[in-house]
């Protein structure tokens, strides 16, 4: 839809900025914190921006920024399932030596 440059970034800022509140709250829906669904919605628009000269605008941006929303947001709570199944080993290992 615009490239990736001075303009085309001013374009996606003023045209994504007005998401990012409900991106949040949709994130913190899914994540149960604010600061987690702030920290992986930044993400969000940090990737949105580099691919916004490929947005073709075959949906609205608001469902785009949706769709990468939704895999951050599912990303991040496998992540976090995986951090503490890991941390849950790893005291295992640790009390079982004691």
């Amino acid at each position: 839809m615009s490239t990736t440059t001075d303009s085309g970034g001013d374009e996606f800022a003023r045209l994504a900025e007005p998401f990012r509140r409900e991106l949040i709250a949709y994130g913190y829906r899914m994540l149960g914190s604010v600061d987690d669904a702030e920290e992986v919605v930044q993400e969000v628009y940090l990737q949105a921006w580099r691919a916004y000269d490929r947005f073709e605008g075959r949906s609205s941006l608001r469902t785009w920024l949706y769709r990468i929303a939704t895999r951050a947001f599912v990303k991040a709570l496998d992540q976090r399932k995986r951090r503490r199944s890991e941390e849950r080993r790893v005291g295992k290992e640790c009390r079982s030596r004691w």
